[in-house]
């Protein structure tokens, strides 16, 4: 028993030390990387960032959240989740929805559901609605039903799919109408 207790101490501690280890360098290079010339006014604010090393982590898995939601599309799957995210990322849920809110401004759903919105907007424009149905076209984005996906269409345009379609100027026929 007393092994076994030994034996995690010393992992804890070794993880601690490589973790501070590779926190330590990556503001380090960072740091000079910021120094390059910095306008006065906004010195406190840079130096802010960087003496907090919490800060840039998560602006870094901001960016992260961001680029990986652009170029792999993740959102397009009507089961995909915070926890998922977090997986594919090799991070926790904790650090995600902290990055999501401190640089983002916005929880997850939110965030899903905007690009979700969006991809629907841009389909809608090419009408593809018109080849297919609207019920693919907001599966094909991660909707599963329908109520949710006029739901949070409105929330997110302020309109319905079917007034958004209007000022296309889009003929929506009776099966695409909602």
């Amino acid at each position: 028993m007393i092994a076994v207790a030994t034996y995690f101490t010393f992992l804890i501690l070794y993880y601690y030390i490589e973790f501070s280890k590779i926190q330590n360098n990556y503001i380090y290079v960072n740091t000079i990387e910021s120094e390059k010339k910095v306008e006065p006014e906004k010195f406190a604010e840079v130096n802010e960032e960087y003496s907090n090393p919490d800060n840039t982590i998560q602006k870094l898995l901001y960016q992260k959240i961001i680029d990986f939601f652009e170029t792999e599309k993740p959102y397009q799957k009507s089961d995909f989740s915070i926890k998922k995210l977090a997986d594919l990322l090799d991070t926790n849920t904790t650090y995600i929805s902290r990055a999501l809110n401190i640089y983002g401004k916005k929880n997850f759903s939110t965030l899903v559901n905007e690009y979700r919105i969006a991809q629907i907007k841009d389909e809608l424009a090419k009408n593809t609605h018109l080849k297919f149905t609207l019920e693919y076209v907001y599966s094909k984005a991660g909707f599963t039903k329908q109520p949710t996906f006029n739901r949070v269409f409105k929330e997110q345009t302020g309109v319905t799919p079917s007034e958004y379609l209007e000022s296309l100027n889009i003929s929506v026929d009776n099966n695409n109408l909602l």
